[in-house]
């Protein structure tokens, strides 16, 4: 379509390229920052409630999960159509039909935002620190602990790249 904008008052509007508007739903409940859209033009949103929802789109809701903890950051869309849920202390895997596939956890993870890897695999950096540097985890889409790493340095930022993560220290 163009773009989607989720407003306070809990209504979802699909808009053209140009800014028209195509149509509007209204939300059951206020929508949190936590949105993305997703393939063949459906949204995922989580409301203030903590509520996973993914919509067609022409707004309908397909599936909806109460999530057990509240996201610490944007939701993250996996390569083959995974969606991704970081909260505080776990990451948990959905799939298109709204199954959990895995739930991991993390302990406590950073404020640092979780990033994916060309590969599908996912960056989650964590709280602990080892001599002061930075810890993370690499996690496979399957929700395989594929390695645990420990940094030279602290790490202050992520960043996507078509050659895969830069770290900034």
């Amino acid at each position: 379509y163009g773009f989607a904008v989720v407003s306070d008052g809990r209504l979802l509007s699909a808009c053209s390229n140009n800014g028209d508007i195509l149509w509007q739903k209204g939300l059951k409940q206020k929508s949190s920052p936590y949105f993305i859209s997703g393939y063949s033009d459906t949204l995922y949103l989580v409301s203030q409630t903590g509520k996973l929802s993914m919509l067609n789109p022409t707004g309908t809701t397909l599936w909806e999960y109460q999530l057990k903890e509240y996201p610490t950051e944007n939701l993250i869309l996996g390569k083959d159509g995974r969606l991704f849920v970081k909260s505080l202390n776990t990451l948990t895997c959905f799939s298109m039909t709204g199954k959990i596939k895995w739930t991991l956890d993390l302990g406590q993870s950073s404020s640092i935002r979780t990033t994916e890897f060309t590969d599908g695999s996912l960056l989650v950096l964590l709280q602990k620190e080892i001599n002061g540097c930075s810890t993370a985890l690499r996690i496979s889409p399957y929700g395989k602990i594929l390695e645990e790493i420990t940094f030279t340095g602290k790490v202050t930022c992520v960043s996507n790249s078509d050659s895969g993560i830069l770290v900034g220290f």
